[in-house]
């Protein structure tokens, strides 16, 4: 992914600690993350209650960009399993940079083909 100083002249900080959810599955998706250090775990529910991990995001990679592109409630809980640092993207700015912005318009596409190639 671009350098996350490109990133920060139209992303927020946050910082999680070990533990803190970033949100949870059934949520709205106002914002999409962008994970500058640590890692993140990501669960569903299973039909008995359980979480099942998904996955693990860390540096470089986006978190929440489904909710945002599909206008739907977030699909999964995001929780932190180190200290993590992140840039967050509004919904109103994400969609202004893919209109806009050549190069992270492919950036959300690769990962969202990397993610389909992987599941």
């Amino acid at each position: 992914m671009a350098d996350s100083q490109q990133w920060k002249r139209f992303t927020t900080p946050r910082n999680l600690h070990v533990g803190e959810t970033l949100f949870k599955e059934g949520d709205p998706g106002r914002e999409m993350f962008i994970v500058t250090s640590g890692q993140v775990m990501i669960t569903k529910e299973t039909p008995e209650g359980d979480p099942l991990v998904l996955g693990y995001r860390g540096a470089g990679e986006f978190i929440g960009e489904i909710a945002l592109i599909s206008d739907s409630p977030r699909t999964a809980t995001v929780v932190a399993v180190k200290p993590t640092q992140m840039l967050v993207i509004s919904h109103e700015e994400f969609w202004r940079r893919l209109r806009s912005d050549e190069d992270f318009r492919q950036v959300v596409m690769n990962t969202l083909i990397g993610r389909l190639l992987s599941a």
